[in-house]
């Protein structure tokens, strides 16, 4: 409560969850260089609660077949390519299921994936480094979705009645340049998300809470047993905070800077200090979502300031 007083449980659940899976896998090699690969997997999931106080119950059980079909092409020695078509079942969990004194009777979460991507290796020695991009589109229906009510409190789970798709790009790279006795090294990875409803009350709206730009990287340059370098995260533009995508209600975009320093004394034993946030940027880390709003509406959670950790760490 307002006043630091815990106030009473809205209610207690004794919780059973099960999950039983079979799965049968197979690989051709198929000269020259392909390689054709099949997965078929049956999953059973079980999920039941019962409220203490009172004789309501909930048993939930999804079946499910998931198969995936792919391909690998080996292109050159250094390149591979590859393809495949998959389904996929997303199970409920206990917190889509409760909400509150209320039980959710929930579909499972299908869709169907296409993905196609490459990776790839370049350079030698201290100049070595790789790279990946691949690209994807789900086709997904019964969609779970929580939406939160004016004040901030949960208006529970429900399955989308409308058909929804996610599609985006994974692009990612990493290695070293040399600088006379000294490793530059250096990995990034960028993602663009396109989550969108296809059909019902929010179609051609973009899905709230899935940021359309994310860019994550370091740099570190390593001179003997000593580490440095900065790292970055950011988010240009943000993303909708509701489904309705009102104007003015998105997250703004941020930019996090950071720092790493280690030392690392022989194979066993590295100290660290990282800086999160230096320049002490405020900014809205996480937020409410909602099916609709308005400008004054939108429950912004802050993020981090600059902070200072450090630490010790030791393998065996």
């Amino acid at each position: 409560s307002a006043t630091g007083v815990r106030m009473p449980a809205a209610a207690r659940y004794d919780l059973e969850a099960e999950n039983r899976s079979l799965g049968l896998g197979l690989a051709w090699d198929l000269p020259p260089g392909w390689t054709l690969t099949g997965n078929l997997r049956y999953v059973q999931s079980i999920r039941d609660a019962r409220e203490r106080g009172s004789a309501a119950r909930l048993d939930q059980q999804w079946n499910t077949v998931l198969p995936t079909v792919g391909v690998i092409w080996q292109a050159a020695q250094r390149t591979r390519v590859f393809a495949n078509v998959s389904r996929s079942g997303e199970v409920p969990t206990y917190w889509e299921i409760l909400s509150g004194t209320q039980m959710n009777r929930l579909k499972l979460q299908r869709a169907w994936t296409v993905e196609l991507g490459t990776r790839s290796t370049f350079g030698q020695g201290r100049d070595a480094g790789e790279w990946s991009a691949s690209v994807y589109r789900s086709a997904v229906r019964d969609e779970l979705m929580e939406v939160f009510s004016d004040d901030g409190t949960t208006s529970g789970t429900f399955n989308y009645g409308g058909k929804t798709t996610h599609q985006g790009i994974e692009l990612g790279a990493k290695g070293s340049i040399a600088l006379g006795n000294a490793t530059l090294e250096y990995q990034g990875a960028y993602t663009f998300s396109d989550f969108r409803f296809r059909g019902g009350d929010y179609a051609g709206k973009r899905i709230a809470g899935i940021p359309r730009h994310l860019l994550a990287g370091e740099i570190m340059l390593r001179q003997g047993a000593w580490s440095l370098g900065p790292t970055l995260r950011w988010l240009p533009t943000g993303a909708e905070t509701n489904h309705a995508n009102i104007a003015g209600t998105r997250q703004d975009g941020y930019a996090l800077l950071g720092l790493r320093v280690a030392y690392q004394s022989g194979a066993r034993w590295q100290a660290w200090l990282a800086v999160d946030n230096v320049t002490d940027r405020t900014y809205a880390s996480a937020f409410v979502i909602r099916g609709t709003g308005t400008a004054a509406m939108p429950t912004f959670l802050s993020g981090n300031g600059r902070s200072v950790n450090v630490g010790l760490t030791y393998w065996f």
